[in-house]
């Protein structure tokens, strides 16, 4: 198994815009109900020119929404960038939204929550000017929808889910080259629709946990509130659930203490993504978690191979 962590934090450029104007260009001209940009989210005035800047601990401020630029990198499921006449710099078609990132050294690249006719993925190195020799260059055609049955010609070749709808996305894994350069995304408009949208883009360097073991129990925990009335009758008042994914893995002795101090340094409170073995033999391949790492236990025998326990929460 392999943990990844987030590192496109940032754009190099990207060609779609905000939506709303920056709040620092808005000082002393905000209404009640006004909505501004601030640190990457949507913030809602509440009163005409608050004296504050925008804070989940101001008053005068709502916290409305992450922005249309950083919707694709707050790693949530139901968020996307979109592009559009709207959005996109210039407000001409063909609406392909683009985006860079500085890539250094990561090899794991997911990509969820698609709309787009085609996406183009293209790496260059940092001393070349322009993309015309890429490093690695790699176009997947969003529309093939044919039943995974070999879960690692799947990782290898980006093949999309089968049967999902487009609009609901889908998770596509890459392995790109680990070199030092810049990555460039192209989402190529829908072909049903004036739009390309993307809901989660995660790339970072991985990092071995050691070998998927059977069994993984992928299960929910339930948070249903509940109440009765004198007759006994019960009411459901709001439901609600967590995905709980327990994995093990199994490491040579050696390797305990490392990933003990790995997982106690990166991995706590943190979104991580989890990937199964990437190997012809693992019957794991095809998992794919983004989560939180709830609980962490190594199992120490005092010889040989050990064992090692994670539960996480599934955020998508």
């Amino acid at each position: 198994m392999l943990s990844v962590l987030q590192q496109l934090n940032e754009y190099k450029n990207i060609n779609i815009t905000q939506l709303h104007a920056d709040y620092e260009g808005l000082i002393g001209s905000i209404s009640a109900g006004d909505i501004v940009v601030y640190d990457k989210y949507q913030w809602k005035a509440v009163i005409d020119n608050p004296d504050t800047e925008p804070q989940e601990a101001s008053p005068f401020w709502v916290k409305w929404a992450i922005s249309n630029k950083y919707a694709a990198l707050d790693e949530k499921g139901d968020t996307q960038s979109i592009c559009n006449a709207t959005s996109i710099i210039g407000g001409v078609g063909p609406f392909d939204m683009v985006m860079e990132f500085d890539w250094v050294g990561m090899d794991i690249l997911v990509l969820s929550n698609i709309v787009a006719s085609e996406i183009h993925i293209e790496i260059k190195k940092s001393t070349d000017t322009d993309y015309s020799t890429p490093v690695w260059d790699k176009v997947i055609d969003t529309s093939a929808r044919t039943c995974v049955t070999n879960w690692y010609a799947y990782f290898n070749m980006a093949r999309t889910c089968p049967n999902v709808d487009e609009s609901k996305g889908f998770n596509i894994l890459l392995r790109p080259p680990a070199v030092v350069g810049t990555i460039r995304i192209t989402f190529k408009q829908s072909a049903t629709s004036p739009e390309s949208r993307a809901g989660v883009v995660f790339g970072g360097v991985s990092h071995y946990l050691g070998c998927t073991l059977f069994p993984v129990s992928l299960g929910l925990d339930d948070f249903s509130q509940h109440k009765a009335d004198d007759y006994g009758t019960v009411v459901l008042v709001r439901r609600k659930s967590r995905r709980i994914r327990k994995l093990k893995t199994v490491v040579e002795a050696a390797e305990v203490v490392r990933i003990e101090s790995y997982v106690k340094g990166n991995l706590l409170g943190r979104s991580v993504l989890f990937v199964g073995d990437e190997t012809p033999d693992s019957i794991f391949g095809g998992l794919m978690i983004l989560g939180f790492l709830d609980d962490f236990d190594a199992n120490l025998t005092g010889y040989g191979k050990q064992q090692l326990d994670f539960s996480l929460v599934e955020i998508i």
